[in-house]
């Protein structure tokens, strides 16, 4: 008699051998996976201050924060909200949080901070 197939013990086998090594691979998997919507978050954080910069440029003679108040070298520091860049074509929307997948708040601002020795503007975001 010649039977073609797997014993229960060779079943069994496998399926121990498979179980310890996804069980070894998945912390791997998900520190990945975790690692790289951080990464994402970042490149997001980076392209909402660069659509500031692109706004600052675009408004540098006219500058304002969302309240009206001008930047000046007395007030070094204004606040732009994520709505108003979207409204001037500088962001798209929606954007999009990639750890949560949810909608950032367009409330959330971006400080623009002037230094008057040196011209430069310093950029943060802020996230409410």
């Amino acid at each position: 008699m010649n039977n073609k197939g797997f014993t229960l013990l060779e079943v069994i086998l496998t399926v121990a051998v498979l179980a310890v090594i996804v069980m070894i691979i998945t912390p791997s998997i998900m520190g990945l996976m975790k690692k790289s919507k951080e990464d994402s978050y970042n490149n997001l954080v980076n392209s909402i201050i660069s659509a500031a910069k692109t706004y600052v440029s675009d408004n540098r003679y006219t500058l304002k924060d969302d309240n009206g108040v001008a930047l000046t070298c007395e007030n070094n520091i204004i606040y732009i909200s994520l709505n108003t860049l979207v409204e001037s074509g500088d962001l798209n929307s929606p954007v999009v949080d990639p750890r949560t997948n949810e909608d950032i708040n367009l409330n959330n601002k971006v400080k623009i901070e002037f230094n008057c020795n040196n011209k430069t503007f310093n950029y943060g975001y802020i996230s409410e």
